[in-house]
């Protein structure tokens, strides 16, 4: 199994975007959650206790929020980022690939199969679109034998149709089936 690396870390941004935001406003929202069960009630003592005590203090005494605290909700936010950077990538990542391995086959090109990194999700679809990517590769190898053939050996025919004495009835059906050849060809490009 091929091992892939990452070239660069937001591969899908639209999604990516909305992922990492909604990962971070339920983060917020559960933190606010939080306080407000459990911590709100707590402070809301605590601030009594620190206006009463305030009261009988200078201004400069009064506390102050901690830079330990401030420092800890830039590391936990930042943590969270990088999280959600990583978990977005595991999904936004096969879905990269599978898309560029179906406008290769778009475009007529024979991509490589498909491999994901352990952890990817979707692994489920990758035997499906390896095994779509094979048969069109097969269909098209089978397409490129009947254009190198088939259409040279209709004209050699239609030559010798008009050379010989062919009756009139097999010369219009080899006419017809070089007319039909040609536009299947047309069709299909």
């Amino acid at each position: 199994m091929a091992h892939y690396r990452r070239r660069q870390f937001i591969v899908a941004v639209p999604f990516q975007t909305r992922f990492i935001a909604f990962r971070v406003i339920l983060l917020v929202i559960l933190a606010l959650g939080l306080w407000i069960l459990v911590f709100y009630p707590l402070q809301l003592q605590v601030i009594s206790d620190i206006l009463d005590t305030a009261r009988a203090m200078p201004e400069s005494d009064l506390p102050i929020p901690s830079a330990r605290v401030l420092l800890g909700i830039v590391v936990i936010f930042g943590l969270m980022g990088a999280m959600a950077i990583f978990e977005s990538h595991r999904i936004a990542g096969p879905i990269y690939r599978f898309e560029k391995t179906m406008k290769a086959l778009i475009a007529g090109e024979m991509p490589q199969r498909i491999v994901l990194r352990r952890g990817d999700n979707f692994t489920h679809l990758v035997p499906v679109i390896n095994e779509l990517a094979a048969r069109y590769e097969t269909a098209a190898r089978a397409e490129r034998l009947v254009r190198e053939t088939l259409g040279p050996r209709l004209d050699e025919l239609a030559a010798l149709c008009a050379r010989d004495n062919t009756p009139e009835q097999v010369r219009t059906r080899v006419e017809e089936l070089r007319t039909q050849f040609r536009q299947l060809l047309r069709d299909s490009v």
